[in-house]
C-alpha cells in the first residue's frame, strides 16, 4: 500500500508538469495571435499521446520542458518559486531512477512517503505559525479597534462636557434674570410701599389742618350768675378768640402748601432716581447680552478650530498608521520567506530525529504496557482480597448486631414529613385554669393538623392543678421555675428561650420546615416498670456539639379528669408523667450506640396508652433532635 501511494504521488507530479509545461512553452517561443484559436481537442490528444510513452522519455520531455521554462521565467519568479522547482527536479531524479530500478524505486517510495509525512508535519507547523500570525494581526487589529473606540468615547465625553458647561451657563443666566426680577420686584414694592406712606401722612396732615393748634385755641368759659353786664363782657372775649383762629388756619395753609410742593418734589426726585436705575439696568442688560454673544462667537470659533486640529491630528496619524503597516507587512514578508527557509532546512534534521523518537517511543510504550498489566493484575487482586475482607467484616458486625441486639424491639419512631424536621411544644397549663382550657382543644388537635409536631402538656402549679388530682407533676413544676415561666397558659418552642403565641401552633412552623439535623435508631426492651432504651443518632451535618444530653419524657395519653371549660370527663392526652433520668438527662455521644435504663412513674394509670419522647439538647437547653416512640 505504501509503494502505491508513493507511485500515485510521482504520476501526479508528472502530470502536472506535462500540463504546466504547454502553456509555458507557447508563452515563451510562439505567443497566441488575437485571431488565431486554440485547439483544445488537440492538445487533449497530445497530453494523452504524450502518457503512452515510455517513463524514460516522458522525463526527457519534462525535463526539456522545464529548462526552458526556467530560461523564460528565471528573473519574473520569486525565491520561493525557484525553491519549488528544485524539489521538482529532485522528485523528477527519483523517478528516473524507478525506471532504472525497480527494487530501487520501492526504497524511493518508502523514502517518499516519510518525506511526504514530514512535509505535511512542516505544513501543519507553518499553518500553526501562519495562524499564530493571523492572530497577531487580529489581535492588533482588536487593539486599534479599541483605542479608536476610546478615542470615540473621549471625544463624547468631551462633547458632553461641552453640553453641560451650557447648560451650566444657561440655568446661570436664568438664575441671574430670575434674581433680577426678584430685585426689581422688590423694588417695586418697596416703591409703593413708600407712596402708601406718603399718602398716609399727607392725609394725616390734611386731617390736622383742620384742628387749630394747642397754644392758639382758647378756653370759653360762661358763667351764668344772673348778672345782664357780665353777658357784654363775654361777647367781647369771644370775638377777640376768633379772630385768632382765623389767623393760625392762614399760617397752617401755607404751611400744608409748602409741604404739598416739597412732596411733590421728592416724587419727581424719586420719578428721576427710577428711570436712571431702569436706564442704567438696561445699559448694563445690553452689555452683558453684548459680553454673552462675544463669547459665544469665540466658543464657536474655538470649537471650530479644535475640530480642525483634530481632523488634521487624525489625518497624520492614518498616515502614520498606513505606513507603519506597510513596515510590517514587508517586515513579515521578509522574517516568512527567512522562516520557511530555515523550516526547510530544519526538516531534515527533524525528520531524523523524530524516526529516532518514534522507535524509541514505541520501546518505551511497550514497557509501559506490560508494566501497565502487571500493576493492574496486582491492582484487581489487591480489590479482591478488600473486598472479601470487607464482606468477612460486615458479616462479623451483622452477627454481633445480632447478638447485641437480641431481646431488644425496634422502635416504630416519629419520622418527619415533607422534607422538614420534628418539633416538639412544650406547653405549661393547669387544670382549673380558664385561658388554658379556651385553648386545649387546639393544641389537642394540633399533632393530627401538623405532621412533624409533637405536643407535651405540662402541669406545674397546684393552683390549678391540685396534688390529688391526675396531671400535676412535681418536675413539671421544676421545669417551669428553669424556663421562667410567669404565666399559664405557656408554650415553649423546643426547649428554653423561644415561646409562641399559646392559640397558634403554627408559630413553631419555623423548626418544623427546616432540614432535619440528625436521625435516629431506637430499640427497647420492656420488663415489667423497667425499660431499656437502645439509641444511636447520627450527626447528619457534622455539627461540633461539645456537650449533648439524652433526656427522655415519658407521656400518657387517655387521662379523664377536669378543665375548664369542658367539665370532670374530659380526657387529657400528651400529659407530661416525668424524666425518669432527671430534668436534664445523660451524657451522650454522637454516633454512638448507648444504652439507657428507667422505670416508669408511679403515676402511671395504663401502660398501655404510654409512649416515650428522647430528646438531645446542648448546654443552653435547647432542643437538638427529638423523636417520641410507643411501647
Amino acid at each position: 500500500m505504501k509503494n502505491i501511494r508513493g507511485v500515485q504521488f510521482i504520476v501526479l507530479l508528472l502530470s502536472l508538469s506535462l500540463i504546466l509545461s504547454p502553456i509555458m512553452s507557447c508563452t515563451s517561443e510562439e505567443p497566441i495571435k488575437k485571431d488565431q484559436p486554440i485547439d483544445l481537442n488537440k492538445e487533449k490528444e497530445d497530453k494523452q499521446s504524450d502518457n503512452k510513452k515510455t517513463p524514460e522519455k516522458k522525463n526527457k520531455k519534462t525535463e526539456d520542458k522545464k529548462s526552458e521554462d526556467k530560461k523564460t521565467q528565471g528573473d519574473k519568479k520569486s525565491q520561493t518559486d525557484k525553491k519549488n522547482e528544485e524539489g521538482k527536479a529532485e522528485d523528477k531524479k527519483t523517478s528516473e531512477e524507478k525506471d532504472d530500478n525497480t527494487e530501487e524505486t520501492k526504497d524511493k517510495t518508502d523514502k517518499n512517503k516519510v518525506d511526504d509525512k514530514s512535509d505535511d508535519k512542516s505544513n501543519d507547523k507553518t499553518s500553526e505559525q501562519e495562524k499564530k500570525e493571523k492572530e497577531e494581526r487580529e489581535r492588533k487589529e482588536r487593539e486599534e479597534k479599541e483605542r479608536e473606540r476610546k478615542e470615540r468615547e473621549e471625544k463624547e465625553r468631551e462633547r458632553k462636557e461641552k453640553e453641560d458647561n451650557e447648560k451650566k451657563e444657561k440655568q446661570r443666566k436664568e438664575e441671574e434674570e430670575k434674581a433680577r426680577k426678584e430685585q426689581e420686584e422688590k423694588e417695586r414694592k418697596q416703591g409703593e410701599e413708600k407712596e402708601r406712606k406718603e399718602k398716609e401722612r399727607k392725609n394725616k396732615n390734611e386731617k390736622d389742618d383742620l384742628l387749630p393748634p394747642d397754644d392758639e385755641v382758647g378756653t370759653i368759659d360762661i358763667i351764668d350768675d344772673g348778672n345782664n353786664e357780665d353777658e357784654g363782657q363775654n361777647t367781647g372775649i369771644e370775638t377777640g378768640q376768633k379772630n385768632k383762629l382765623d389767623d393760625g388756619k392762614l399760617d397752617k395753609e401755607e404751611q400744608r402748601k409748602k409741604e404739598e410742593a416739597e412732596r411733590k418734589r421728592k416724587e419727581e426726585a424719586e420719578k428721576k432716581r427710577k428711570e436712571e436705575a431702569e436706564k442704567k439696568r438696561k445699559e448694563e442688560e445690553e452689555k452683558r447680552k453684548k459680553e454673552e454673544d462675544k463669547k459665544d462667537k469665540t466658543d464657536k470659533e474655538r470649537r471650530e478650530q479644535e475640530e480642525k486640529e483634530r481632523k488634521e491630528k487624525e489625518r497624520k496619524e492614518r498616515e502614520e498608521k498606513e505606513r507603519k503597516e506597510r513596515e510590517r507587512k514587508e517586515k513579515e514578508r521578509k522574517e516568512r520567506e527567512e522562516k520557511e527557509r530555515k523550516e526547510r532546512e530544519r526538516k531534515e534534521k527533524e525528520r531524523k530525529e523524530r524516526e529516532e523518537k518514534e522507535r524509541k517511543e514505541r520501546e518505551r510504550k511497550e514497557k509501559e504496557r506490560k508494566e501497565r498489566e502487571e500493576k493492574e493484575r496486582k491492582e484487581r487482586e489487591r480489590r479482591e482480597r478488600e473486598e472479601a475482607e470487607r464482606r468477612r467484616r460486615e458479616e462479623e458486625e451483622k452477627r454481633r448486631r445480632e447478638e447485641a441486639n437480641r431481646g431488644f424491639n425496634v422502635a416504630d419512631i416519629k419520622t418527619p414529613r415533607n422534607g422538614g424536621d420534628l418539633a416538639i411544644a412544650m406547653k405549661f397549663t393547669g387544670q382549673k385554669c380558664p385561658p388554658c382550657g379556651q385553648v386545649a382543644g387546639i393544641w389537642d388537635a394540633a399533632p393530627r393538623q401538623y405532621s412533624n409536631l409533637i405536643v407535651v402538656n405540662l402541669h406545674p402549679y397546684t393552683t390549678y392543678s391540685p396534688t390529688n388530682w391526675p396531671c400535676y407533676s412535681s418536675q413539671a413544676a421544676s421545669y417551669a421555675n428553669s424556663f421562667g415561666v410567669n404565666g399559664i397558659p405557656a408554650v415553649y418552642a423546643n426547649g428554653k428561650g423561644y415561646t409562641v403565641a399559646s392559640n397558634n401552633p403554627g408559630g413553631l412552623s419555623t423548626y418544623m420546615n427546616r432540614s432535619p439535623k440528625m436521625s435516629s435508631v431506637v430499640r427497647y426492651k420492656l420488663n415489667g416498670n423497667n425499660v431499656t432504651v437502645r439509641v444511636k443518632t447520627d450527626n447528619k451535618r457534622g455539627y461540633n456539639y461539645q456537650s449533648v444530653k439524652a433526656v427522655f419524657w415519658v407521656i400518657e395519653d387517655g387521662v379523664v379528669g377536669y378543665q375548664t371549660n369542658y367539665g370532670a370527663n374530659y380526657t387529657h392526652n400528651h400529659l407530661f408523667r416525668g424524666a425518669p433520668l432527671g430534668l436534664w438527662g445523660e451524657s451522650y455521644q454522637l454516633g454512638s450506640t448507648q444504652d439507657f435504663s428507667f422505670s416508669l412513674p408511679y403515676n402511671i394509670r395504663n401502660k398501655r396508652n404510654v409512649q416515650i419522647v428522647y430528646m438531645l439538647m446542648d448546654s443552653s437547653y435547647r432542643v437538638l433532635h427529638v423523636t417520641k416512640f410507643s411501647i
